[in-house]
């Protein structure tokens, strides 16, 4: 059978849709794209999702936050994923990727004053690549950054050092939300424990300061939280002239800058001491106590008595002992016991 010329350009049009819709992959799972992203959003293909920014390709979308503003007349260039469902309060999630960065990757962050206090030696980056925030204006918690001096960097401890950008290597950020000592936060990248800290109020920026979209001395307790995932160059801000820079923009190398991730994963019910932790910390206490020290019960559980405990119970060479007991430590007080005071 002959079709006409039109019947015949339906059915190629209809082929070359369903080659395409089979090739194409959809966002990985409970992600969506931002809606601020500039000209170039994120492309997912055979599980590998490719984020690009270009110099000055901007949104010109209201934030619509009453505020008159967007990342064109701010200076910010976007691409980026955010999360469908947002975590709250009292709940314990695990945030995953895979993440690599394209060759050639060349700013360098800057020199930041402002970051007095936090960074020991005050280089910073305007690249984030991740972040974490609540709901309120300039509420973001925790960053994940860029540059290609420091690597990837994580609250200003190095997660991936600068010549190893151009490997795959893994992200791992386990976090209990809380607005008091209940919260908990494990940062691992290719499994090597970056940043930990137990008994803190998890919904409180480490390093709050201007460029971190943190308002220092302003007390926010937000009960919700954002998981956005991708790359953002953030500008000067509508006010650049004032800080005597050449526009809003942070320059961007001229053939852009592009990274990739892959097997994104937001888990609920994450635990910060797994079966193996639980174990060592019951044997701690259990040596404890055979010292005539009293740790508590011997539950697994590294509360304030066990953490008190493992560090007064005798004395050790200057520096010998970690400063704290938590889930990285555990296992030398542990051997350290076993060792200088066997029972």
């Amino acid at each position: 059978m002959r079709l006409g010329f039109p019947a015949a350009v339906a059915v190629i049009s209809a082929l070359l849709l369903t080659a395409g819709a089979a090739t194409a992959d959809p966002n990985p799972a409970g992600m969506k794209d931002h809606p601020f992203n500039g000209s170039v959003p994120p492309e997912t293909r055979a599980g590998i999702t490719t984020f690009r920014i270009e110099d000055k390709a901007c949104s010109r979308v209201d934030y619509g936050d009453g505020r008159g503003e967007n990342d064109c007349r701010n200076g910010n260039v976007r691409s980026a994923l955010v999360s469908r469902n947002e975590e709250g309060l009292g709940e314990a999630v695990e945030y995953r990727f895979d993440i690599q960065i394209g060759a050639g990757f060349a700013y360098q962050g800057y020199y930041n004053p402002e970051a007095a206090g936090f960074l020991p030696d005050l280089w910073d980056s305007r690249l984030r690549i991740a972040s974490w925030e609540g709901p309120a204006i300039k509420n973001f918690i925790y960053m994940l950054k860029l540059d290609s001096r420091r690597g990837i960097d994580f609250v200003g401890r190095t997660c991936v050092a600068a010549d190893r950008l151009q490997d795959w290597n893994s992200f791992s950020m386990m976090v209990r939300w809380a607005s008091d000592r209940r919260g908990w936060i494990k940062v691992t990248c290719n499994d090597q424990v970056v940043y930990l800290e137990e008994n803190i109020a998890t919904n409180q920026a480490p390093h709050c300061y201007v460029t971190n979209e943190c308002d220092k001395g302003v007390q926010k307790n937000p009960r919700r939280f954002l998981f956005i995932l991708g790359p953002v160059m953030a500008g000067f801000g509508p006010e650049w002239e004032k800080y005597g820079k050449p526009s809003q923009f942070t320059d961007i190398q001229k053939d852009g800058i592009a990274i990739k991730v892959r097997n994104v994963a937001v888990t609920k019910g994450a635990a910060l001491y797994g079966p193996e932790d639980r174990e060592v910390v019951r044997e701690l206490q259990k040596h404890l106590r055979a010292l005539e020290c009293d740790p508590g019960p011997a539950d697994g559980v590294a509360g304030e008595k066990t953490k008190q405990a493992a560090l007064t119970c005798r004395t050790f060479a200057a520096g010998e002992l970690p400063e704290a007991l938590n889930v990285a430590t555990a296992r030398s007080f542990l051997e350290l016991y076993r060792r200088h005071y066997p029972i």
